[in-house]
């Protein structure tokens, strides 16, 4: 397992299979022709797949960023850290959702 290993954004992804066939290792598969899914442990990182996508669809990470410590997110989560971007969550005051106003007209005619 290399230090590095390719990411497919699912939503870019167009399964047109071209990471599949220059693979050098086959650890990346387009899967029921929706998007392309990488096994992470055979992926090398070489960045061949990212390269030769042609949707962009492909990034190449480093595997000691993507491990997160889930005591310390819980942590974060319980000072208002956002864990998805990791920034502090603004405390927003809630709002009570307004009704429109309705006709109060009766006895109206219903054609005007």
């Amino acid at each position: 397992m290399g230090k590095r290993y390719a990411f497919v954004h699912k939503n870019l992804c167009v399964a047109c299979g071209a990471c599949e066939n220059v693979c050098p290792k086959n650890a990346i598969k387009v899967k029921k022709g929706i998007y392309a899914n990488v096994d992470e442990v055979n992926c090398v990182g070489c960045g061949i797949c990212s390269k030769n996508c042609p949707a962009g669809a492909i990034d190449i990470r480093n595997r000691d960023e993507e491990k997160f410590d889930k005591d310390s997110l819980k942590e974060q989560e319980k000072k208002g850290v956002c864990p998805m971007c990791q920034k502090m969550a603004t405390n927003i005051p809630y709002t009570p959702i307004i009704p429109l106003p309705t006709d109060k007209r009766k006895g109206g005619n219903e054609n005007e």
